[in-house]
């Protein structure tokens, strides 16, 4: 019993520290997730200070420590809110896409499943459904004038609505389509639109044009897929959710 009670504190700190070199190696830099450097850092620390001086009067201690801050640091990172816009961005879309594919269990098809070889400053951003918030995923980068123009030939034919701009969907009563979005919609006595759309996007490219591909309309559960486009800029966007 008395070799038990040795061993369990090793087990602990082992597990612990495994679960902290995870949350820096993988959440924190593969994933992107770098506002929990500094916490998984400081758990790494923790892990070895406790390591050091694990002894048999301290097991209890140790215990709630540990799975104190292994709580904390899970609450954490159950909000997996991402905001990728390295230089690196793009060689990491395949990791991205696979990630929110695992962890959500969900398909994102509208998204696409490779990028274009030629594509560079790619902002790909998450913001997980939170109990009833409506969560969104957003994918933008610049590409060559050939694949935007293959983009457009596709999305074309797959918009359920006439393309207005970005400053039109944040200034509706303005907008030629969605003041009249009733007109487009059927079964719905007051359709609703919602996209979310990152900010430097909203500021740089306001004349960037929406295609909604899908959309519920619905004011409570938000929820639609939107191809973007500036041509001029050659950004072309892709979102999901509400």
């Amino acid at each position: 019993m008395g070799k038990v009670k040795s061993v369990l504190p090793n087990i602990v700190c082992a597990g612990w520290m495994v679960f902290a070199c995870y949350a820096l190696i993988y959440r924190s830099i593969l994933i992107g997730q770098y506002f929990n450097v500094v916490p998984a850092i400081f758990a790494i620390i923790i892990g070895l200070v406790v390591r050091k001086n694990c002894r048999i009067r301290t097991n209890v201690v140790a215990v709630i420590v540990l799975l104190f801050g292994y709580y904390n640091l899970v609450g954490m990172m159950l909000f997996n809110y991402i905001d990728r816009r390295e230089p690196w961005a793009a060689a990491c879309y395949g990791i991205d896409i696979k990630y929110i594919n695992s962890a959500y269990h969900t398909n994102y098809d509208f998204l696409p499943e490779k990028l274009p070889s030629d594509a560079h400053n790619l902002s790909f951003i998450l913001m997980p459904t939170l109990l009833q918030g409506g969560g969104h995923t957003n994918v933008f980068f610049k590409t060559s004038d050939e694949n935007i123009e293959q983009y457009i030939a596709y999305y074309q034919e797959q918009a359920i609505l006439p393309p207005f701009t970005v400053s039109e969907l944040y200034d509706q009563d303005n907008s030629p389509v969605l003041s009249h979005l009733g007109d487009y919609v059927e079964d719905m006595s007051e359709p609703e639109l919602h996209i979310s759309i990152p900010e430097y996007v909203r500021k740089n490219y306001p004349d960037a044009e929406v295609y909604v591909i899908y959309s519920n309309f619905n004011w409570n559960h938000m929820y639609s897929n939107s191809f973007i486009l500036d041509k001029e800029a050659g950004i072309v966007g892709f979102t999901v959710g509400g």
